[in-house]
């Protein structure tokens, strides 16, 4: 049976969605928070390999492999494709907790974080298999998956159609998908999921 785009990252986007659910008062936004030890975070991307990439991956093949630390993650799928991940993880606001209540920092602006990721040669990497990230990884499947949270209700939409417009993922045959709700524990943020994704070897519309 084969697995098409969508369905790997619908798989990704219902666990990721399920586990900002599940960790009552953390959510995805404070997932490093959740079951620290002492006064020390969980490292980047650990909890939600841990808690929700790494057993979806299990259930679409086998072997699974991940780094947390560099973000990248990787499958065989049974029909032998090689799927390979880069996530990132990205907020524009600094949510702080005063008494009982969780606010926005209004002196803390983060929005300028989106420029220091260098989204167009993230994006170019996806089809231009002979440099990037998924150069010697001979994937079959490349995919780059964001976590972002944001104080509007289009989340980060305002730079994901900058992006689109410089890039045109769409003119090489790069799959776009994205899911995004409002925060479910009062901190007036949003949270957005976006997957780019190219399969080498299917031509471009």
């Amino acid at each position: 049976m084969t697995i098409e785009l969508t369905e790997i990252y619908t798989a990704l986007f219902d666990a990721l969605e399920a586990l900002d659910q599940q960790l009552d008062g953390f959510g995805l936004y404070a997932i490093r928070e959740y079951q620290k030890k002492a006064a020390k975070l969980h490292p980047p991307l650990v909890q939600e390999w841990t808690l929700a990439i790494r057993p979806t991956l299990q259930q679409l093949g086998d072997p699974v492999l991940g780094q947390p630390g560099r973000g990248v993650f990787q499958v065989t799928l049974a029909d032998q494709r090689r799927v390979g991940l880069k996530f990132l993880n990205l907020s524009s606001v600094k949510v702080r907790k005063y008494g009982s209540q969780h606010r926005i920092d209004p002196y803390q602006d983060y929005s300028a974080r989106w420029e220091t990721i260098d989204w167009e040669k993230w994006l170019w990497s996806l089809w231009k298999a002979h440099w990037g990230y998924f150069e010697r990884g001979g994937f079959d499947i490349r995919g780059i998956l964001l976590i972002g949270f944001d104080d509007k209700a289009d989340p980060l939409g305002k730079e994901i159609t900058a992006l689109q417009q410089a890039v045109d993922w769409e003119k090489h045959g790069a799959h776009y998908q994205s899911r995004q709700w409002p925060d479910r524990y009062g901190r007036a943020i949003w949270v957005r999921l976006s997957a780019w994704s190219f399969e080498a070897g299917k031509p471009t519309p």
